[in-house]
């Protein structure tokens, strides 16, 4: 399908492409969302992208505000860029990337923001193999400045994948689903935002691992609200 715009024919993408991820009429659901990151991944794996949201008329609709249906924790890896990634545009996530994607305070301030004022009903940990910042963990030996602060964050993850006793070439993509792990675990469990929201069943906290060769996501198992507890006032 064309359109002219400028004395240009521009090509726009069939809306089945991208449209259709989410189901018409009411606010997505948690389930909705987290399939249509999944729909976005695999076009973006086939190489078959639908681009969607990147015109200037979707930028005017932002100037009033944002809706993202997703948050993404995600590492600052130049190579795992969310929109990218799950074939996302302006306004459809609220990204934070840091290295190793930890949750310290200020991401959780950050994820609290879109999820209390923003009302996104998702948040996914994106870890990726291969991290630097985890391998860094593995490897702390002469780690300068404050790099040492993501690595000191990252050990526990460390120190759970040790305890798997599984070879050595496995350590490290058995550490990086243990961080990601974990970090779901700090914001479930430390964040009293998030832990009330996914107690209301109003957020999904998920876990999901990038492959840096394939470029698929694989989504882990998420937390079960039965196993929240009320945080004490």
């Amino acid at each position: 399908m064309l359109r002219r715009a400028a004395g240009v024919a521009v090509l726009l993408m069939p809306m089945t492409m991208w449209a259709a991820d989410l189901p018409k009429g009411g606010a997505p659901t948690p389930q909705s969302v987290i399939q249509a990151l999944k729909l976005g991944n695999a076009r973006y794996v086939r190489e078959a992208m639908a681009h969607p949201h990147e015109h200037a008329v979707d930028r005017k609709q932002l100037v009033a505000g944002q809706h993202p249906r997703a948050v993404i924790l995600g590492c600052a890896d130049s190579r795992v860029p969310p929109e990218i990634v799950f074939d996302q545009g302006l306004g459809d996530l609220f990204t934070v990337r840091v290295a190793g994607n930890i949750a310290s305070n200020e991401v959780m301030g950050s994820v609290e923001y879109a999820v209390e004022h923003l009302h996104t009903p998702v948040v996914v940990v994106l870890g990726h193999e291969g991290c630097g910042a985890v391998s860094a963990a593995l490897h702390p030996e002469g780690v300068e400045g404050h790099i040492k602060e993501l690595v000191d964050a990252i050990q526990p993850a460390v120190e759970r994948a040790k305890r798997l006793h599984h070879p050595q070439a496995e350590l490290l993509h058995d550490a990086v689903e243990a961080n990601v792990d974990i970090q779901i675990h700090h914001l479930t469990d430390d964040d009293p935002i998030v832990h009330r929201e996914v107690l209301h069943h109003k957020v999904i906290v998920v876990g999901a691992i990038y492959d840096l060769a394939t470029g698929r996501v694989r989504f882990l198992e998420s937390k079960s609200v039965n196993e929240l507890q009320p945080l004490p006032h």
